[in-house]
């Protein structure tokens, strides 16, 4: 049994609807351990600062996290209103 509990599509919104993301985020959305996720973090920022960008310490713009985990948000709010109806 996984110790990570599955985010619903609100909760994955409510997360997504940052500017920035931490490794503790990027934990929650890629339901990974944080060894892994911490992983996905560095690459992400490796990726980013490759591109010529400067990001603050620790963290990384939660469009490019959207992109990275290849996140539907259309989809994730069409399952998201119809779980409130």
């Amino acid at each position: 049994m996984s110790k990570f509990k599955q985010l619903n599509a609100s909760e994955m919104l409510e997360i997504l609807n940052k500017h920035w993301a931490t490794r503790s985020d990027m934990q929650k959305i890629s339901g990974k351990c944080m060894e892994y996720a911490r992983n996905d973090f560095n690459e992400l920022r490796k990726k980013i600062k490759s591109e010529g960008f400067e990001l603050p310490s620790n963290l990384v713009p939660m469009e490019k996290v959207v992109e990275y985990y290849h996140i539907n948000i259309s989809y994730l709010k069409k399952i998201s209103r119809i779980n409130t109806n």
